[in-house]
């Protein structure tokens, strides 16, 4: 799962694309195959990290993480104003 803490403040892409939010956003991925995630602020805005809810992130400051899912993960890209 994944979410935003503020849309109006930023969006994440998954594999280079933009997330949609509209109505929760929840995937399926295999674990052979690396998902990229990348926090977009929106101007004024800045990434602040990423808050891990399920499952375990070894960085939760970078604003592009890749890794391998090998299980549930649960995560909020968080966003400040600057």
């Amino acid at each position: 799962n994944l979410s935003v803490n503020d849309l109006s403040m930023g969006t994440v892409l998954i594999n280079g694309r933009k997330a949609d939010f509209s109505s929760g956003f929840s995937g399926m991925y295999f674990e052979e195959v690396a998902v990229t995630l990348t926090a977009v602020p929106e101007e004024g805005y800045r990434f602040v990290g990423w808050e891990v809810a399920n499952g375990e992130l070894a960085d939760t400051s970078s604003g592009t993480i890749r890794f391998n899912m090998t299980g549930g993960l649960t995560l909020k890209a968080v966003f400040e104003k600057q």
